[in-house]
């Protein structure tokens, strides 16, 4: 009706008035931007060495070449078992290169690609490629993560939802506006509602225009993954619905600005950093990781079995 629209054109004003809405697209692009070039450098890396392992397959197959037509012209005599043209001398002297190619929206998120290589080289008579999957990097770095996209939609953007909504009755309440709005036709939760609705739409679209324009600086073709990246808003759509929806319900008990604030940031403190942490814990304590000697003992004694 024409008061939520008159409702929703005051809120509209009053937080371009604060400056809440320009502020929060330049923080949150600032973050996206560095967050998105970060994964873009760790990327590059990743294709570098990628290309790097099949520049040296190329050059070592030229060698194996050569090596055949020497043999076959007379040219170099070898032992039976060096034969070049043996399929053994070639599954463990020239073996070829498994490559896993990052995907266009690989920037996003680290993953375990931090964790484990993204070419090997498995051979017939050379160890599993189990036991050589991991790359040489810093622990307590890893143990911290990495600053990419996903970290900032899962940690950072919670922290400016609540920001943005923590206080919207509180406020209300303080500024003694509150009476004079709850004796208009409506609802009180109609009322907070709308104001919610709001809000939700203006970081959806900070978050949409924040996350294209660091892709596209990023020089990363946003839309030949479209399927991707539809799904990446989804997720990302649902995951704000989710803390605004929190906000409201604190928002709703009509406590003081602080106390909202203190309750929204524990809240967060709880669902982010301890919830994962403890059910973490209770995996490692419930099911233990192997021991790594016991599974290359274990790996080696069913190799010579076989």
């Amino acid at each position: 009706n024409a008061y939520v629209f008159h409702q929703i054109k005051y809120e509209w004003l009053q937080l371009m008035r604060d400056k809440w809405v320009v502020t929060l697209l330049v923080v949150f692009l600032a973050l996206c931007l560095f967050a998105v070039s970060n994964g873009a450098r760790r990327v590059q890396v990743r294709n570098a060495e990628v290309e790097a392992n099949m520049e040296v397959m190329a050059s070592e197959d030229e060698v194996h070449k050569a090596n055949i037509d020497s043999v076959e012209q007379g040219l170099k005599t070898v032992e039976p078992w060096l034969n070049p043209r043996r399929l053994n001398f070639i599954g463990n002297r020239a073996p070829r290169v498994a490559v896993m190619p990052p995907n266009s929206l690989a920037l996003i998120s680290t993953g375990q690609s931090d964790l484990f290589t993204h070419t090997t080289k498995p051979t017939l008579f050379g160890e599993s490629y189990m036991l050589s999957f991991t790359e040489l990097s810093n622990p307590v770095q890893l143990m911290f993560g990495s600053f990419d996209l996903a970290f900032v939609m899962l940690y950072l953007l919670p922290l400016l939802v609540l920001a943005f909504s923590y206080n919207l009755v509180s406020a209300e309440k303080e500024q003694g506006s509150l009476r004079l709005t709850l004796a208009q036709p409506i609802s009180p939760f109609s009322w907070l509602l709308n104001k919610v609705i709001l809000r939700f739409m203006i970081m959806m679209a900070i978050v949409g225009v924040s996350i294209l324009i660091s892709l596209i600086v990023a020089g990363i073709p946003v839309f030949q993954n479209p399927f991707g990246l539809l799904l990446l808003l989804a997720l990302i759509t649902l995951y704000v619905l989710f803390w605004f929806g929190i906000s409201m319900l604190v928002n709703a008990f009509g406590k003081s600005s602080g106390t909202n604030a203190i309750t929204i940031i524990s809240i967060w403190v709880v669902l982010v950093l301890l919830l994962p942490a403890v059910i973490s814990q209770l995996a490692n304590s419930y099911y233990p990781v192997p021991s790594r000697i016991n599974l290359i003992h274990e790996m080696r004694v069913a190799k010579a079995e076989s």
